[in-house]
């Protein structure tokens, strides 16, 4: 019996492997622009999460619209894992490693099956993205300093926590279909105390949602994306500018797509 053909690669795009200081491996995938190697120009950077399966669409999409003079050539960052999203139990580990990395509190209301146990661990997550992701991209490739994050549903809920949290580690933010409701909507709580705060914000956030999503018993998120972006409106936070969207009838597995094209057009306009 035949195997398969050689896997499909992505132009440009190497793989490397960094270890957080409590041992955790994470796999990063960085793209480059077209003939990036022969220029001189610096590049913003555009960190992805949830890569196994989110880097691909973002980075297709990225070099498709800045092809076209739609976005600023970038450098594409996935942050990921060595596991991927292949073979046995790869769900369970992939909803562990994600709820451990993006949940900024414990809760016990999330995924089932004893994932929750492990929620929490967004802070530690984020030193690592600053301390060691950040300076390991910034010295190996030729970036401007101009940092962009992108996340969904839970990664979502971390890049709304982040901008709020350390708004100068990225200036532009993409968060779709974040989880606001997490933790008794903890991150509205966040918001709150930010008022009293005379931290900035992100120089540009994106919140979209689909009109068809919700999550069981806890609420409805197209509706806390509204809120929240009107909420991030009104603070002092001079030079900030937040949009948001709702998308008609998808859900939160379809908005995906459509919230990257229109998320990264908005921050990276040219």
């Amino acid at each position: 019996m035949p195997g398969y053909p050689p896997p499909v690669t992505l132009p440009r795009t190497e793989t490397h492997e960094l270890t957080a200081d409590d041992g955790t491996v994470y796999r990063l995938w960085v793209s480059l622009p077209r003939k990036a190697e022969a220029r001189t120009e610096r590049f913003g950077t555009l960190y992805v999460l949830d890569a196994d399966y989110a880097f691909a669409v973002v980075r297709n999409v990225t070099e498709h619209l800045s092809d076209r003079h739609d976005l600023p050539e970038l450098i594409t960052v996935g942050i990921g894992y060595p596991e991927g999203i292949e073979g046995d139990e790869w769900l369970v580990r992939y909803r562990t490693q994600r709820t451990r990395d993006y949940t900024p509190t414990r809760s016990p209301i999330g995924y089932p099956g004893g994932v929750q146990d492990v929620s929490g661990g967004a802070a530690r997550f984020l030193d690592f993205i600053e301390k060691q992701v950040v300076p390991f991209v910034e010295a190996h490739y030729r970036t401007s300093g101009e940092r962009g994050l992108i996340g969904h549903s839970y990664g979502g809920l971390f890049a709304s926590w982040a901008a709020l949290t350390r708004p100068l580690l990225f200036s532009r933010v993409i968060a779709i279909s974040p989880s606001l409701w997490y933790d008794k909507r903890f991150v509205f709580r966040t918001l709150d105390e930010r008022r009293a705060s005379s931290t900035p914000l992100p120089s540009h956030l994106f919140l979209g949602a689909g009109s068809a999503e919700n999550v069981k018993g806890e609420g409805d998120i197209a509706g806390d994306v509204a809120v929240f972006a009107e909420q991030l409106r009104g603070l002092d936070a001079p030079g900030a500018v937040i949009e948001s969207q709702i998308f008609e009838n998808e859900t939160h597995n379809s908005v995906f797509p459509a919230a990257v094209t229109r998320g990264l057009r908005r921050v990276f306009s040219k």
